[in-house]
């Protein structure tokens, strides 16, 4: 829905401020009078306000000024509200009035950390998602569950075409856009190192911020395994118990999403000791689960991890049987 004039609306008997694009003389002794004269609970209050300091509108910063007790800015104290069918029009047009005014700061949180942004998403309301269309605000990881949560499809796909945080709300999207990143800079024919470590990292950061235990990761655990698939074979095959020892920490030590990796990934071991070590260490207490990432990856337990695993209560049959082959 796109922010306009309402037609119909008598704008000279509601009496908003005029926005200026200049400032004229400010009226100081109205800004400054105590706020506490103030209250933010509906949209007829934040009108009044804005009328008592029609002066001081300048290009939009009034909006980013503390406002409440609790020290938020008019546009969160804004975004706070949910307008009444009586305050709708003075809402909309006020809503209008902000969308032409170049300095107001969307990037603001409230008293609770959260963001304007996030409050857009919650709301689900197209005229607060108007206000930012094509800010490309910067990206903040709490997004991508809020964005996860939006009820209307609807609403969902005008948010991924508003454009209004730098890159996608998915941070699933944004792993997939990293590591295609990282494939091509590893399979150039000259590697530039300095710019696979960057990469590396950047993917190592999106990783920190996806809740393996959220129910969107839950839902989407399928998904996630085949983006992240490429990444740590590649990390294996290059250097295979360090490689191995990385995706473990990047999965948050999580031995049962570790080994659902690890099985759906061919990898063989050709007896390299240390990446059956660092396996076998990671499993230490669940042997069957080491056994069973080895028989899967198509691999043969060497000669010392035979004859240890054989002291341990893993399943004998089956150890005998991937032994001999």
């Amino acid at each position: 829905m796109l922010i306009q004039p309402i037609s119909g609306y008598n704008y000279n008997t509601v009496c908003l401020p005029k926005f200026r694009s200049k400032p004229i003389t400010p009226v100081t002794d109205t800004f400054n009078k105590s706020l506490k004269e103030y209250t933010f609970y509906t949209i007829s209050d934040i009108k009044q306000y804005l009328q008592d300091n029609a002066n001081n509108l300048l290009e939009g910063e009034i909006f980013n000024k503390p406002v409440t007790k609790d020290g938020n800015s008019l546009l969160m104290a804004l975004a706070h509200i949910k307008p009444i069918p009586e305050d709708e029009s003075d809402y909309i047009y006020i809503l209008y009035k902000m969308s032409k005014l170049p300095k107001i700061d969307y990037n603001q949180k409230d008293e609770m950390n959260i963001s304007f942004v996030e409050w857009v998403l919650r709301a689900e309301k197209e005229e607060l998602l108007d206000l930012i269309k094509d800010k490309k605000l910067p990206y903040d990881p709490i997004l991508n569950e809020t964005f996860y949560n939006i009820k209307n499809p609807d609403f969902k796909q005008k948010v991924i075409g508003a454009n209004i945080i730098e890159g996608s709300f998915d941070l699933f999207e944004r792993l997939k856009t990293s590591i295609r990143n990282f494939l091509n800079l590893v399979n150039n024919d000259k590697p530039d190192e300095t710019l696979i470590i960057t990469a590396t990292n950047e993917i190592t950061e999106i990783l920190k911020d996806i809740n393996i235990s959220s129910n969107s990761f839950i839902q989407r655990k399928g998904t996630f395994i085949q983006i992240f698939q490429p990444f740590m074979t590649k990390l294996i095959e290059n250097e295979p118990s360090k490689g191995l020892d990385t995706i473990y920490q990047l999965m948050h030590n999580d031995k049962t999403l570790l080994k659902e990796l690890l099985m759906s990934t061919k990898y063989e071991s050709k007896g390299d000791f240390r990446y059956e070590l660092t396996l076998k260490n990671i499993y230490y207490d669940t042997p069957n689960d080491f056994l069973d990432i080895l028989i899967s990856q198509g691999n043969k337990p060497s000669t010392f991890t035979f004859y240890s695993l054989d002291k341990t209560k893993v399943d004998k049959a089956k150890l005998i049987k991937a032994y001999e082959g």
